[in-house]
């Protein structure tokens, strides 16, 4: 928990066979990465649905109401570690990445 991973930024999305959503998604891994916030032993990527805001503004990109959008399509293996939490990062603890999936 708290590793920094991005997705290969020379693994062409194109030949992926993504919809608008995934690209999305894809592109923001390989540009900006994530902080795995998971140590449960699988490996299932989600993307947080911005319902707190009371309205949904990614609606009209993506082209969905759906509560959330599979993203099966987005090779697991080909994510890189950039970096590990230390020792006393308190990882396992309950931190607020504890929480995001």
């Amino acid at each position: 928990m708290g590793a920094r991973l991005r997705l290969d930024p020379t693994l062409d999305l194109s030949r992926l066979g993504l919809n608008r959503a995934e690209r999305v998604v894809a592109k923001a891994l390989q540009d900006y990465g994530m902080v795995l916030g998971d140590t449960s032993g699988g490996f299932t990527l989600y993307a947080a649905h911005p319902r707190g805001l009371g309205y949904d503004p990614y609606a009209k990109l993506f082209g969905t109401t759906s509560d959330w959008a599979s993203l099966a399509k987005i090779p697991k293996g080909r994510f890189q570690v950039l970096s590990l939490p230390g020792p006393d990062s308190g990882a396992g603890s309950s931190s607020p990445c504890a929480h995001l999936r």
